[in-house]
């Protein structure tokens, strides 16, 4: 009677876990209603730019993904994405979020008859990754105690470019995962372009600056070009091209820096910043362009433009600077004060009339040029 009662419940088994193949499988030939998953990154005022430009099941597919990637999932249900916007999606997310530290470019897309899912490939483990969020968290918020409330966005903006010039040395590196993020460039202090721009991307967002990442190729004076990343930054509803990389001069760990390519536009940065994607930035205006803000930009090389000079040498002295810049209007006027100020020794006199007033005495003067820009900076020692 045992026995029988044993088969009996052998064959139950049997049955319902035959039961459960099959359900599973057919399960699998149902696609999975998204329809309910609330959008929140729509509507929480954070400037995403390349989130807005995706399909609305990108749009799913991104909020899931960012909305558990925290605790390394081994995988995440998402809706069927072709592989381009599969690839679209993934650089959306990487781009639009510096906060994401850990996730590679090798994260993948499968399919399970008609259910899709995000493999995501990690470069270390969820606890060791999270630390390093968390410091990443108090660099930025040391950074952020710097902002006064009577700073505008420009004044923010600003105080962020030199912080990272300041603080960050540019470092080539053959690595696939040093270099390129907020954390490098805020916390360890080295980074390349993508370093760079995302630190930047970071602070500006906190502060509700909207910005965003472009990339393209940047073409050296020298004739070599490599690929490049920088931002696109909105001010009262203008764009603009900031590239803090090509601003940070590091050298010999001089910790020099300049404005040059401080809110320029799509005219100015054309010469040498190649083939930009997204390609329809229209950054047009000249408002917030560092020279224009801050009344160092030179229409014509005459005695105004010395009395300008002069001012910023004798507040260059009180500031007890090292350093300050102006820029051209064109390629005329700049050569005009190339020719007066360093050609035939110019700067000197300036420097004579400027420094009666402040007492301060310089043994040297060097001359930063940028021929593209029409810029030129002149540090003192």
């Amino acid at each position: 009677m045992k026995k029988k009662r044993l088969l009996i419940a052998a064959l139950l088994v049997a049955v319902i876990a035959v039961g459960a193949v099959n359900l599973s499988r057919t399960l699998r030939t149902i696609p999975t209603d998204f329809s309910k998953i609330k959008m929140i990154y729509a509507s929480d005022g954070v400037s995403r730019y390349y989130y807005d430009t995706l399909s609305e099941d990108s749009k799913v597919a991104y909020t899931l993904i960012l909305n558990s990637i925290r605790k390394h999932p081994k995988e995440v249900e998402i809706p069927q994405l072709s592989e381009a916007d599969f690839h679209e999606m993934f650089c959306a997310l990487s781009y639009d979020n510096p906060e994401l530290l850990c996730l590679t470019n090798e994260s993948q897309i499968v399919f399970r008859g008609a259910k899709a899912y995000f493999i995501p490939q990690y470069f270390e483990e969820a606890d060791a990754c999270e630390a390093r969020r968390q410091t990443l968290e108090t660099a930025v918020n040391t950074i952020l105690s710097g902002v006064r409330t009577d700073m505008d966005a420009f004044e923010k903006e600003l105080y962020f470019h030199d912080v990272i010039c300041e603080n960050t040395v540019y470092t080539p590196n053959s690595s696939d995962t040093v270099g390129y993020s907020a954390y490098d460039a805020l916390v360890e202090g080295r980074a390349v372009c993508e370093g760079y721009s995302r630190a930047m991307q970071l602070l500006m967002t906190r502060v509700g600056i909207p910005n965003y990442l472009v990339t393209g190729v940047g073409a050296d004076a020298d004739g070599t070009s490599e690929g490049h990343m920088w931002n696109v930054v909105t001010i009262q509803g203008e764009n603009y091209y900031l590239d803090v990389t090509w601003d940070d001069m590091d050298k010999d760990n001089d910790n020099r820096y300049n404005h040059t390519y401080f809110n320029v536009t799509s005219a100015d940065i054309q010469s040498n910043h190649l083939e930009i994607q997204p390609d329809n930035n229209n950054c047009t205006a000249t408002v917030f362009n560092y020279f224009v803000r801050q009344d160092l930009y030179i229409e014509k090389y005459n005695a105004e433009a010395e009395t300008l000079l002069i001012r910023e040498i004798q507040k260059t002295g009180e500031k007890d600077a090292h350093s300050f810049e102006v820029r051209f209007a064109d390629r005329k006027a700049y050569e005009s004060a190339v020719s007066a100020l360093i050609d035939n020794g110019g700067i000197s006199e300036l420097v004579q009339r400027a420094t009666r007033r402040t007492g301060v005495h310089y043994e040297n003067v060097i001359y930063v040029r940028d021929e593209d820009m029409l810029t030129l900076q002149i540090a003192f020692s």
